[in-house]
């Protein structure tokens, strides 16, 4: 089971965080995300807990409250990555919306299953789902023949239907 933190007061708190976390066996790194709003608290998360997983929370607008407030743009987004460390974003109306969120955690979820697969397996997935390759296409990337391929991208579903199963 995947275990999904909020950290909504600022980085005084990551400290504390850590502590407790220290003391614990079940909340590890391979089974939990943070999310933040703070960036600050994103980048105290990263640099005290570096194997965990971390969230940068943000609104499709930027600027403070009952000021003028401009759409965020892949440039902002980008750069408060990079700035913080974080492993990725999501916009905060995906929280508000129950069956957005529910997607939104099984998008987390199947995005670090297939992270756990190995190697030849991942990049199977990727070219022909991701990248929307027939096998043989496929086949010719990999340096494999078509029925190898048919073989990885089987054995990868089977190893995400495992993985996922024991999540949900």
């Amino acid at each position: 089971r995947w275990i999904y933190v909020e950290v909504k007061p600022g980085p005084e708190i990551v400290p504390h965080i850590r502590d407790v976390f220290a003391k614990q066996t079940r909340a590890t790194p391979q089974n939990t995300l943070f999310i933040s709003f703070s960036k600050g608290s994103c980048a105290a998360l990263k640099r005290l807990m570096p194997g965990y997983k971390v969230f940068w929370l943000t609104g499709a607008r930027r600027g403070r409250k009952g000021e003028a407030q401009s759409p965020i743009t892949p440039a902002f987004v980008l750069d408060a990555l990079r700035e913080t460390g974080a492993d990725g974003f999501t916009l905060e109306h995906m929280l508000y919306d129950a069956d957005a969120e529910e997607r939104m955690l099984e998008h987390v979820s199947l995005r670090y299953a297939i992270e756990r697969l190995p190697e030849k397996e991942r990049k199977t997935l990727y070219l022909r789902y991701f990248h929307g390759m027939t096998q043989e296409a496929a086949s010719r990337v990999l340096g494999v023949s078509q029925v190898q391929v048919s073989r990885l991208e089987r054995r990868a579903i089977e190893h995400l239907r495992q993985e996922l199963a024991d999540t949900c």
